[in-house]
């Protein structure tokens, strides 16, 4: 959902033609959105750096963004007239184009998920936050203070080698820091305040840093902080927001635990129908969704959320269409076979064990 509010500021709203009050308001909810990408990896990692690695999780991406983009690009010939053979092959296979790149960058970390366990395992407590602490600072602290990708392996957080790190981290939550207890009040304040200062920072750098720069000639807009995945507090708000869903299940409502649980299991279908180029270049555009900043603060806010729970409810059930397609064409058995077998030629685990 905060991907989805994230794209829907950020293609439907002239930053340039709002007031201060306007601009602050949006800078605090793309503050809040940019956690999106870190959340999944860093949820990856907590949930799987204890297992061995079933390549069916794979596969299931793989089939599922495959389904998905097959129905996008008929979509595409039927509706918008996009029927020569370059345009079926792009909107068949975006990610030929790096337009879906999250999805490949995702499935080459579950490739290498057995190699990353491994690594977790070996590592003790120390050795493991020692190396934490170095990728922290080569992909997040230095990239964001430099403004300078040294090692060409974060491309501001677009990239397979930040999810692995987002994917280790999150593991080391999971085998040690979230077993301690963290008050969720504290934890809030924290949040509250890191976005106030990323807002902050924003305003102030583009009021005055932004021109002086631009005298000297270097192109510097001040959304370093913000517009990055790895920016640091970015990273720090996505840790927090992550504790705080991973204890989620102290919910008593059952009804908001069904919730949460639903969209946890359709968001990667919601990601994919939404960033697919037929929506995102033809329907989630400046025609459609500028109509939204013409409405003051406290009524635009509450149509964008609405426009969001609109794009999931509507995106969320068409995937649960695709589960029970899915079902009765035993393509899930399928997968699960195939996956099985897979294991069984990749496996690292019995050689580990027999050394």
């Amino acid at each position: 959902m905060s991907e989805l509010s994230l794209c829907t500021l950020r293609r439907g709203i002239n930053l340039d033609k709002l007031g201060t009050m306007y601009k602050v308001i949006i800078y605090l909810m793309l503050a809040i959105s940019r956690c999106s990408v870190n959340l999944f990896g860093l949820l990856s990692g907590y949930l799987k750096i204890d297992r061995q690695q079933h390549h069916t999780s794979v596969l299931r991406i793989v089939f599922e963004t495959v389904f998905w983009c097959l129905i996008m690009s008929i979509i595409g010939c039927i509706f918008f007239g996009l029927k020569s053979p370059s345009q079926v092959l792009y909107n068949a296979f975006p990610i030929l184009n790096d337009r879906l790149w999250y999805i490949t960058c995702y499935c080459f970390v579950f490739l290498c998920a057995p190699y990353l366990n491994l690594l977790a395992a070996h590592l003790s407590k120390s050795g493991y936050k020692k190396l934490l602490m170095i990728l922290t600072v080569l992909m997040c602290i230095i990239p964001t203070i430099g403004m300078i990708d040294a090692f060409h392996i974060v491309y501001h957080g677009y990239s397979a080698g930040w999810l692995m790190f987002m994917y280790l981290l999150g593991g080391y939550f999971k085998l040690y820091w979230f077993s301690r207890t963290c008050k969720k009040p504290i934890a809030f304040l924290i949040l509250l305040i890191s976005v106030c200062v990323m807002v902050a920072s924003l305003v102030g750098l583009q009021k005055f840093v932004s021109p002086f720069m631009t005298g000297l000639g270097i192109n510097f807009d001040g959304t370093i902080l913000y517009n990055w995945y790895n920016s640091p507090l970015v990273l720090l708000n996505s840790i927090i927001v992550f504790y705080l869903c991973v204890n989620a299940n102290e919910i008593k409502n059952f009804a908001v635990r069904k919730v949460i649980s639903w969209v946890s299991t359709v968001s990667l279908g919601v990601y994919i129908i939404h960033a697919h180029p037929i929506v995102f270049d033809y329907v989630l555009i400046d025609n459609n969704l500028g109509w939204v900043a013409q409405w003051n603060p406290a009524v635009m806010i509450p149509i964008i959320f609405g426009l969001v729970l609109c794009v999931v409810a509507i995106t969320g059930l068409l995937e649960q269409l695709r589960f029970v397609l899915f079902k009765i064409c035993r393509i899930d058995k399928a997968t699960r076979t195939l996956g099985s077998k897979i294991d069984e030629r990749l496996s690292i685990h019995k050689k580990v064990s027999g050394d």
